[in-house]
């Protein structure tokens, strides 16, 4: 039987917690040769509107330990008008997120997840662990720029791996930004303070995280002060100056394909002008097991960006998959629906 889960089901079947340490497993076992991770690919089609563009990515992995491979799947519609492309929304366009998982012995298919909350889980896991291997131990102060969902994933995830005493939140909007700080103060301890400029968050930050959905960079690189952790959740987000001045530039460095009309074939991370010093990003996973050094003194700036692997997603997808079967939380198809001759 083939388990199908909504998003809602899956929130209790998977914690933060949960997704830093699956991650740190997952990541040690691809390092190591154990695990098939394939490069991240995107399709792309102009629609019927001027100026939407249809996107359908694909991440991929085959996970032998837990005997599972799967692929996560998602769909939407992008607005390029105007310079930087931005998601259409309900009800112009839909936008499809799922995770697909297969046993790797029989070839059966396990599982169809939404995939919205293992998504959100992943991307503050992923910062997390950046955070846990190349931040100064006695990082105290995080500063967030941004006020939405992954800001809140952010605060959640990098409080589990430091000792935090103090947050500073900044984001355009002072109104969400006063209501996020109101809100993540009832929740913990540590003081959260919402300030008035992104300036006033760098020049007092320990590490610091942008986690918006920009399309271009949310702060002056410059201003970050010496032995500053930088985390980032998309690539346009930084600037060159905070990468020039980096010690170590570290990701999961999968390369991501774009597929366009015409059999035209873009590599992204190699020719986008955002990955200038590709050459000299190393991966988070060498750092971890040890095979190159991390951060060297107290000093240096590093920086992580939490780009997505299909590794991320099976590997989440599976213990949310096992703690479902064991709660009889879900709702089952018959395999032979998907069986072919």
């Amino acid at each position: 039987m083939t388990l199908l889960l909504k998003n809602e089901e899956t929130v209790p079947l998977l914690t933060m917690n949960d997704a830093i340490e699956i991650l740190d497993d997952a990541y040690r076992g691809y390092i190591q040769g154990k695990i098939i991770n394939v490069p991240y690919t995107r399709l792309s089609f102009p629609t019927a509107k001027e100026g939407h563009v249809w996107h359908m990515f694909e991440l991929r992995a085959v996970v032998p330990a837990l005997g599972v491979s799967g692929i996560r799947l998602a769909s939407g519609i992008t607005d390029q008008r105007g310079g930087a492309p931005r998601r259409v929304q309900m009800p112009d366009a839909m936008r499809i997120d799922q995770i697909q998982l297969f046993d790797i012995q029989t070839a059966e298919p396990l599982a169809i997840l939404a995939a919205e909350h293992i998504q959100l889980l992943r991307v503050g896991a992923n910062s997390a662990l950046g955070v846990k291997y190349l931040a100064r131990d006695d990082s105290e102060t995080l500063g967030i720029i941004g006020s939405g969902r992954q800001a809140e994933t952010q605060l959640e995830a990098i409080a589990l791996v430091r000792p935090l005493k103090r947050v500073l939140l900044y984001s355009r909007s002072a109104e969400n930004r006063e209501r996020f700080a109101e809100q993540a103060r009832s929740r913990y301890s540590f003081p959260v303070e919402a300030v008035n400029s992104v300036e006033a968050l760098i020049e007092q930050s320990d590490i610091v995280t942008a986690a918006t959905s920009a399309m271009s960079p949310t702060f002056d690189g410059s201003l970050v002060r010496a032995g500053t952790h930088v985390n980032t959740l998309n690539a346009w987000q930084i600037d060159e100056t905070v990468v020039q001045r980096s010690s170590l530039f570290t990701t999961t460095k999968s390369r991501v394909y774009e597929y366009l009309p015409y059999g035209e074939k873009w590599d992204y991370k190699a020719d986008s002008p955002y990955w200038k010093q590709w050459d000299r990003v190393q991966e988070l996973e060498r750092v971890m097991v040890g095979e190159i050094v991390g951060r060297g003194s107290a000093d240096e700036i590093t920086l992580f960006y939490g780009d997505g692997a299909g590794l991320q997603f099976v590997s989440l997808g599976h213990r949310v998959l096992t703690r479902a079967r064991e709660r009889g939380i879900g709702r089952e198809l018959p395999t032979d629906w998907f069986v072919g001759d």
